[in-house]
């Protein structure tokens, strides 16, 4: 387990050593040697972050017990990553982009947290995993799944990628994505098996198609045998933040349930986007159906 303490960066005491050793020791914590660059680099961050206005070089290097020359050189990293800028009288501070990677980190953690029950309850009613996927690049990233106790489910992992282009949600949530034209063009289309889109326009056209029913169904895609179904999940500022989804064995997801299925979750999408603070409509939020 890797701890980090908590600075004081105005402390004079843990100015003088709060670079002297990469090596770190707490009682019950493992023993672990850290990168040094990487420590002088998250301190300057994390120091800028917590510093209301502009830093100069000098008072950097100072509080963390730095050389200008090192100082200069962490905050030119900083600035040519995005997160830290240079201020009108020549100073830094903080981008916003920590505030976005901030943001994105807190939705997850919070639809993980509010989806959770009616993940529970949507694998009862049918029987099969269900995932709860956010974009992640031109990923497919697996936050949190619910799997049922009935045999043939597929072993979808909590923390698992997949290519977004061939799994159901990943068409769903480059579908709605507002930059899906940029998305597309980054990805590299490999042939995972002969049911597997290769091509640009043939994704375009998936998604439109996507976005027209409200819904996607692969149909081994990425893995013979295995099929899904998603549908989108919004947040309260009226954009898609996840994807709700079934996956299992391609033979226990014949078109004639998909048809029966997409209804439960996308009424379960409903539940899940109003506690997210959605509100396109105050229409009656719906009752989960009861059978499939």
């Amino acid at each position: 387990i890797l701890f980090f303490d908590t600075i004081n960066f105005h402390a004079p005491a843990c100015q003088a050593s709060l670079f002297a050793s990469a090596t770190t020791r707490r009682k019950g914590f493992t023993k672990i040697k850290m990168e040094l660059t990487a420590i002088k680099t998250l301190r300057t961050l994390e120091f800028l972050c917590r510093t209301e206005g502009e830093v100069g070089v000098t008072q950097l290097a100072r509080e963390l017990g730095l050389n200008k020359s090192n100082a200069h050189r962490v905050l030119s990293t900083l600035i040519g990553l995005g997160y830290a800028r240079r201020t009108e009288k020549n100073g830094y501070a903080a981008s916003l982009k920590i505030c976005e990677l901030g943001a994105l980190v807190g939705a997850r953690q919070n639809i993980s947290r509010i989806a959770q029950r009616y993940l529970i309850d949507l694998s009862n009613h049918t029987g099969e995993t269900v995932l709860i996927a956010i974009l992640d690049g031109v990923d497919s990233l697996y936050l949190e799944k619910q799997e049922n106790a009935l045999p043939g489910h597929i072993g979808a992992s909590v923390g698992q990628r997949i290519p977004a282009y061939c799994c159901a949600t990943g068409k769903v949530l480059l579908a709605y994505a507002p930059n899906v034209e940029q998305l597309s063009r980054a990805i590299k289309f490999e042939r995972h098996t002969s049911f597997s889109v290769t091509s640009r326009r043939r994704l375009l056209h998936v998604l439109d198609e996507v976005r027209s029913q409200g819904y996607a169904y692969n149909v081994e895609e990425f893995i013979l045998g295995v099929s899904g179904i998603a549908v989108p999940i919004w947040n309260s500022r009226g954009n898609v933040a996840a994807a709700l989804a079934i996956t299992t064995l391609a033979s226990r997801l014949p078109l004639k349930k998909v048809n029966n299925v997409v209804p439960i979750m996308q009424e379960t999408a409903k539940l899940i986007s109003y506690d997210l603070g959605y509100r396109k409509n105050e229409s009656a939020i719906p009752r989960l159906a009861r059978s499939v």
